[in-house]
């Protein structure tokens, strides 16, 4: 494991691109077309360079992807399927960038200013941060939440039947808090801090591997910060609640969780 970086990362201390965008497409070139539109046509990076990797886990028709982008574009092609961590390792091992973004392929950007996410990542500490997640609707979504235990778990899943009784672990910040981890649809991190932790673990194939990497950066002294200036919309399509198989996923991430973390 390499030794973490002693300062911040600088938006200016790279000859590449200040960001690089990684996105997994599961058959979900429809929503990644949209996703590319939001990064060529609005002005989310205020003037920062950025590139797009776009992994292709299982074959698709691919005519969505564009022939000329206005931005560099990678695409990666996956002889068989692979986890949410071991994909976007994969892509960060291609990627040049000064900062290493983790973007799902739901996310439109709408007002989102990745600048306020830069200026938290220069604060002492700063491990990963993220922007505010809003439902199509408007409606705050659960993005920043606490570790989990067995009985937070068990009441978490209660909230999705009494919908009435659901709350956030959190409410959004007027500026940047520090939280105990942020859900994967829009994380950023300083590349050098993302190659000295060795990215995700990929142990989890799919679920709680965005709370694993948090928990694994605390270790290491650096913080999960949850910025309120800025955020994203998220259509989730929340697979784990319709799905047997992405249940199955789902117990099995949060087992082998738990044998990480007995004390939680």
């Amino acid at each position: 494991m390499n030794p973490l970086p002693p300062h911040p990362v600088s938006a200016s201390s790279t000859d590449g691109p200040t960001i690089s965008l990684s996105v997994v497409s599961h058959s979900q070139g429809r929503l990644i077309a949209s996703l590319l539109d939001d990064l060529a046509k609005s002005d989310w990076h205020g003037g920062s360079p950025f590139e797009v990797i776009v992994t292709i886990n299982i074959p698709e028709d691919e005519a969505w992807l564009p022939s000329s982008p206005p931005f560099p574009l990678k695409v990666l092609r996956n002889a068989r399927p692979k986890g949410f961590g071991a994909n976007h390792n994969a892509a960060f091992r291609a990627a040049r960038g000064a900062f290493f973004a983790v973007v799902n392929p739901d996310i439109r950007l709408a007002d989102f200013r990745v600048a306020d996410l830069l200026a938290a990542l220069e604060l002492p500490d700063a491990g990963v941060c993220g922007p505010v997640v809003l439902a199509p609707g408007g409606k705050l979504e659960d993005s920043a939440r606490r570790f989990p235990t067995i009985a937070g778990l068990a009441r978490r899943r209660l909230r999705r039947r009494q919908p009435e009784a659901a709350g956030s672990d959190y409410s959004p910040p007027a500026g940047v808090l520090p939280v105990d981890w942020l859900a994967g649809m829009f994380l950023l991190f300083p590349a050098p801090v993302y190659r000295a932790i060795g990215g995700f673990d990929e142990r989890f194939f799919m679920y709680l591997e965005d709370v694993e990497i948090s928990r694994f950066l605390r270790r290491r002294g650096l913080r999960t910060l949850w910025v309120g200036t800025t955020a994203v919309v998220h259509d989730a399509s929340r697979a784990s609640h319709r799905s047997l198989r992405h249940m199955r996923y789902h117990l099995v991430s949060a087992a082998r969780y738990f044998l990480l973390n007995p004390c939680r």
